[in-house]
């Protein structure tokens, strides 16, 4: 599993892990507008975008997919995001 962080035309590729995902979302980290933060594991992806004001309860839209099967997009809090990403690591 891959974890992509994508910041200003930045770009960092990593073996995922928790530990990882969790600093991507630490209340402290700084995120600007339109960061991506993303986990692929094969067709399987996961993807939060900053579209909000930091720490709004829609800081971030979150989307994925699962082969050609796309999960509904939805805004949500950083905490939120960071509780996506930990289920979709743990299945």
């Amino acid at each position: 599993m891959n974890l992509r962080i994508c910041d200003s035309g930045h770009e960092q590729v990593l073996p995922a892990s928790i530990e990882l995902v969790e600093q991507a979302f630490a209340p402290d980290a700084p995120i600007k507008d339109a960061t991506e933060i993303a986990l692929a594991e094969g067709e399987r992806w996961i993807a939060a975008v900053a579209v909000g004001p930091p720490g709004g309860p829609a800081e971030f839209l979150v989307t994925g997919a699962e082969g050609e099967v796309a999960a509904p997009s939805a805004r949500v809090a950083r905490q939120e995001a960071l509780q996506r990403f930990r289920e979709f690591m743990s299945t």
